[in-house]
């Protein structure tokens, strides 16, 4: 983990070797992978590809490092925006939140997690609940820049409590 941790410094060029290593077979390297990708801004289709495939990782950690390196490369593709919706319905509450949490930084891009997001307002997490309420707020308010249709939602779903 400490050859990850020295290898993030390095910039550019040691991007390709870091991502190779989001596939290691210990989880603790994968994590340390995905802090370090987060760390060097590595924004290459191969790199975002591995943190992509990370976001399924059997691992919490790994699942929330990859979610949390997408999100600060602010890289809102329609895949990015898929896995993080997928990430909504994870068992694991801090995965689930993770993936609030990444929507929140996606503003109009995410707005295909609203629908999901209303839901999880019933959530039996209150933590859930309530990040669920932010990103909500966060999100109608971009859409309704768009729209205005986004607090419509959002009242409606706060009545629904």
């Amino acid at each position: 983990m400490a050859a990850i941790n020295s290898l993030s410094g390095l910039g550019s060029a040691a991007r390709a070797a870091v991502a190779t290593a989001m596939k290691d077979s210990h989880w603790a390297v994968r994590r340390e992978a995905a802090v370090a990708l987060d760390r060097m801004r590595a924004s290459e289709p191969a790199t975002i590809s591995a943190l992509i495939e990370a976001t399924i990782d059997e691992n919490t950690d790994v699942h929330v490092a990859s979610m949390d390196a997408i999100t600060n490369l602010g890289l809102p593709t329609k895949t990015t925006v898929s896995k993080l919706i997928e990430a909504l319905n994870d068992e694991t509450v801090e995965v689930r939140e993770a993936a609030i949490h990444s929507r929140e930084n996606m503003g109009a891009e995410a707005a295909s997690a609203i629908p999901k997001l209303v839901d999880m307002l019933k959530d039996e997490d209150a933590d859930i609940r309530l990040a669920a309420i932010d990103a909500l707020n966060l999100l109608m308010g971009a859409e309704a820049t768009k729209a205005s249709r986004g607090w419509n939602i959002f009242v409606t779903a706060i009545g629904s409590l």
